[in-house]
């Protein structure tokens, strides 16, 4: 991390969620949820607590629903993460939408399930 700032292990509101697990070598960022306006001025603080840290994964399995504010989440994770491509784990077909309408397929490897294959997007 970029310093001794404690990574919060999650934020939730009544309908979404974000997890920050760390990890010997970076972090791994779990979404739940709807990820969206309600949601993404509470995570500001994990992404200040990921500056700097290799995010190694961005979890979106459990999303069930995103919109462009969730989207601007994963860009600002993104960038805290110091702006390497990261693998986007679960990717659905709204998520999968999205990463191609923004064109942001050049910042993320998206996959298509937990574990599953890699998608187009």
């Amino acid at each position: 991390m970029a310093d001794s700032t404690p990574v919060p292990a999650a934020v939730s509101t009544a309908h979404g969620r974000v997890e920050v697990e760390p990890q010997d070598d970076g972090v791994v960022v779990r979404l739940a949820g709807d990820v969206d306006l309600l949601l993404a001025p509470h995570v500001r603080e994990v992404v200040r607590a990921v500056e700097g840290a290799r995010v190694q994964e961005i979890d979106v399995t459990d999303v069930t629903f995103v919109d462009s504010a969730g989207m601007a989440l994963l860009i600002q994770v993104w960038v805290a993460g110091g702006r390497r491509r990261v693998p986007l784990r679960g990717a659905g077909d709204q998520v999968l939408e999205l990463v191609a309408m923004m064109s942001l397929g050049e910042l993320f490897d998206v996959w298509d399930g937990p574990r599953g294959g890699h998608a187009t997007a």
